[in-house]
């Protein structure tokens, strides 16, 4: 297999600075079909709190990415609710760590209460194969498999040439929109190696940890982010198996000169959320909401501009 590239594309602008626009928001892409997850899943994480924004934490406060900002909120079969003017409050990042002051996470609030239950954040990170579920609002997966040979013309130049089947590498395109959910596990963590994982797309760096889209071995519903999912929910169930939001989905990283990067998701691409336990006590304390008290508490997809960084990837 040839030695690729990854591309971190922040849900909606490159290295090269594409910017696409919150309002086209595209794509959980699922394994292996993503007709059956238009609804809650049996064991609801929060689908009603995920919005084409962001996702409601309660009080009235909406949790998203700086790079999607405050606007109109659209809830799927609950409503559409304006934002309070003057709100919008960016987050800062831990200090003494060596990274940018703030983060690529705003909140702000609405004008009305939309009538949801209030989510619990994670007070810490979650760990190297962590079970996750993806709730968001944007494009769907195409249904066939897509397949590309690659073929190296300069060590940074690489042509892919779509292929009938067994190609070097696979994945799926995206159409559409609908609010979708998705499974996958934690890859890497804010602890790795003893230091923050940290990845910055032009925003200000985001504690952060991943996953990696398996088609072949991956979870059941496995997902992957793409151009627009930039503000969709992770969640994942605390130690006594209650459900927690634990990130929010920023960026996803592509392969070098990969087809219409962040349009498909290929076997090996990555997605990137925001380890919402390093900026938990700023949340809570903006918010004013309470520990969740036998309430629901809690992937793909909100976006809007947001650069690419070069990431090596060996496949």
């Amino acid at each position: 297999m040839k030695n690729l590239f990854r591309s971190l594309l922040l849900a909606s602008i490159a290295f090269v600075l594409i910017y696409v626009p919150a309002s086209t928001s595209l794509a959980i892409v699922i394994v292996p079909s993503g007709s059956g997850n238009a609804v809650a899943p049996t064991d609801d994480p929060g689908w009603l709190n995920v919005a084409n924004r962001g996702v409601y934490i309660g009080n009235r406060w909406m949790l998203s990415v700086e790079h999607v900002g405050a606007g109109q909120t659209v809830f799927q079969d609950v409503g559409t609710f304006e934002y309070e003017a003057g709100t919008e409050i960016r987050l800062a990042n831990p200090t003494g760590v060596g990274i940018s002051l703030v983060t690529d996470l705003v909140m702000y609030r609405l004008q009305t209460d939309p009538g949801l239950p209030s989510l619990k954040i994670a007070p810490t990170g979650p760990t190297v194969g962590t079970d996750v579920t993806m709730i968001a609002d944007g494009g769907l997966r195409d249904g066939n498999l897509v397949n590309w040979d690659v073929t190296e013309v300069t060590p940074t130049d690489w042509v892919w040439t779509q292929v009938a089947s067994s190609g070097d590498y696979s994945g799926y395109n995206s159409f559409g929109t609908g609010k979708r959910w998705a499974t996958n596990v934690v890859s890497t963590t804010t602890n790795e190696d003893s230091s923050l994982n940290e990845v910055n797309s032009g925003y200000g760096d985001v504690v952060s940890f991943s996953t990696i889209f398996d088609i072949t071995g991956g979870t059941t519903n496995e997902g992957q982010a793409a151009i627009g999912d930039s503000g969709g929910a992770m969640f994942a169930k605390d130690a006594f198996g209650a459900w927690q939001l634990t990130g929010l989905i920023h960026a996803v990283s592509t392969y070098e000169d990969q087809p219409l990067p962040g349009l498909t998701a290929l076997e090996g691409n990555a997605t990137y959320s925001a380890d919402l336990s390093a900026y938990s006590s700023q949340i809570v304390a903006i918010s004013a909401v309470p520990e969740p008290t036998g309430a629901v508490s809690i992937f793909l997809l909100v976006g809007c501009a947001t650069p690419i960084v070069r990431l090596r990837r060996r496949p």
